[in-house]
């Protein structure tokens, strides 16, 4: 920042911005991709964990 004009500037935190946008939307596709395994492990590793405490 300070290198360019303002709309120099301003065109860089669009730009910024759109690429936050992406990656967040991404991370969520991911987490939505994940979710369900990592919550099926979990189950998984209580129950592996019950069977041999018993």
């Amino acid at each position: 920042m300070g290198q360019t004009d303002l709309q120099g500037q301003l065109s860089k935190i669009k730009l910024t911005l759109g690429f936050l946008e992406n990656q967040i939307q991404e991370a969520q596709e991911e987490e939505n991709k994940n979710k369900k395994l990592y919550k099926t492990l979990g189950v998984l590793t209580g129950v592996g964990l019950v069977i041999i405490l018993i």
